[in-house]
């Protein structure tokens, strides 16, 4: 489906970062969000601290994103193939990630082409 909308910002707002996520529609409180931003009203808190959360930040203990939100210009980005983890088809991601994207910021430029879709 397709849909859009309009955003009217308040004076002195520079950008809007939408809270993306998804969820089981057989269980509506697990919950997947994006880094930096927490749970919904709806979302089960009991299952944070399990399995790899730390304390409903989806994040893993290693300061891994349980998601990601990836948008390039050329649309470069190569999903990596099914059952990879994505430190297998990008090296770099991890450092990335664990920096809060501050080292290896081209870590979208290094797949290793035999993990990735698209070769």
């Amino acid at each position: 489906e397709e849909f859009s909308f309009t955003i009217n910002f308040v004076s002195g707002v520079q950008s809007f970062v939408p809270d993306i996520y998804i969820y089981r529609s057989s269980e509506r409180g697990r919950e997947v969000h994006l880094d930096g931003f927490t749970g919904t009203n709806a979302a089960d808190i009991t299952l944070y601290n399990t399995k790899d959360d730390v304390n409903g930040t989806y994040n893993t203990a290693n300061g891994l994103p349980w998601a990601i939100e990836v948008v390039t210009l050329d649309k470069s980005f190569k999903h990596p193939k099914e059952k990879k983890d994505i430190l297998v088809a990008y090296p770099n991601f991890q450092t990335w990630a664990q920096s809060q994207g501050l080292q290896l910021t081209n870590w979208i430029s290094t797949p290793v082409l035999s993990n990735v879709f698209g070769n």
